[in-house]
């Protein structure tokens, strides 16, 4: 093989190689496909402000933890309150603040900070005003909610008497097992009517207030 069939057979073999090479997927250019949530994973809120003309629609991995409320306080005589919901925060929307949270009020003393699912459900279940769900948005720089109450001496009421307000329990029990493994309870909540300042000084129309999540068990 002379010098010049020689250099054309090897530039031939290059192209066919550079050819294969380039039927070949990159990596890193393949399009990136979210990774599927568990089961009452993902956590949202949709709701509208049909006086202001303003609709809200928010979500999140509960294994995220970064927006999960927890609070655990004991009154005494009241018994103990246990709080655990989410929180949005925002800075450019006219609402800066969005709170969901699911509340109970116990009898027992505390001894001890572990307080079961099976116990939150058995309670709800037997004592129904003992626990409830609240949530608060804060728009324009006033804070409404759904609920009033205090933990010293307890005491809980919807702040529209007309408004529809209802949560239910989805399961028993679901285990997170990005949360360690805990045990939560998956809620469904929903809302349409009026929500008040502390004052009752200031209303807003909330219409279609939808919510998904769920609560764990306290530690």
């Amino acid at each position: 093989m002379d010098c010049r069939n020689l250099a054309f057979a090897l530039l031939a073999t290059t192209v066919i190689v550079m050819a294969g090479g380039c039927n070949e997927k990159d990596p890193e250019t393949e399009p990136w496909e979210p990774h599927p949530l568990l089961p009452y994973e993902k956590i949202s809120t949709t709701f509208s402000l049909p006086d202001v003309n303003l609709a809200y629609r928010n979500s999140h991995s509960f294994c995220d933890e970064i927006n999960v409320d927890y609070d655990l306080s004991y009154g005494g005589n009241s018994g103990y309150f246990y709080l655990n919901g989410f929180s949005y925060s925002h800075y450019t929307d006219p609402i800066s603040e969005l709170q969901v949270r699911f509340c109970v009020r116990g009898f027992d003393p505390i001894t001890t900070s572990f307080i079961p699912t099976e116990h939150i459900l058995a309670l709800c279940e037997t004592y129904p005003d003992q626990c409830f769900v609240n949530f608060i948005i804060e728009y324009l720089g006033k804070t409404y909610s759904c609920v009033n109450y205090s933990i010293i001496p307890y005491k809980m009421e919807i702040k529209d008497p007309n408004a529809f307000y209802n949560y239910q329990f989805l399961e028993d029990k679901y285990i997170m097992e990005c949360f360690e493994n805990s045990p939560v309870i998956p809620v469904k909540f929903s809302y349409d009517g009026y929500i008040y300042t502390q004052d009752r000084s200031d209303s807003l129309k909330v219409s279609g207030f939808k919510s998904s999540f769920v609560v764990i068990q306290a530690y």
